[in-house]
């Protein structure tokens, strides 16, 4: 990979790690509002308890996926600072241009993605 693509992919993750970030601090930040809300989404009767566990429940899922989203562009810039980036850490293939500009965090080529026991 040329060195100007590897900076462009290298800019384009901190920006992701920066925005992933801030996600996940939003949504820890937001997780105590979920827990004390008392608003009604419809007029059926409902513990508070059961809207603040409903509430919870999507926060959680919804951090849970952005801290994995954080992992993987954290992990590509330490494979740019190992030299290993736009390999496939499986197979060791270079991983199509088209797939890193699509998804500039991704540790697979597409054919090693494609199986069902990738990470």
């Amino acid at each position: 990979m040329s060195p100007a693509k590897l900076k462009r992919h290298h800019q384009q993750l901190l920006v992701l790690r920066d925005r992933y970030r801030g996600s996940v601090n939003g949504l820890i930040d937001a997780v105590p509002d979920t827990l004390n809300s008392t608003g009604n989404e419809t007029n059926l009767p409902t513990h508070p308890a059961d809207r603040a566990s409903e509430g919870l429940d999507a926060e959680m899922a919804l951090l849970h996926a952005e801290e994995g989203l954080l992992e993987d562009v954290e992990s590509a810039l330490q494979r740019i600072q190992s030299g290993g980036y736009g390999r496939c850490i499986r197979c060791r293939a270079v991983i199509d241009e088209t797939r890193l500009n699509a998804i500039p965090y991704t540790p697979h080529c597409i054919d090693c993605a494609r199986q069902p026991d990738a990470e």
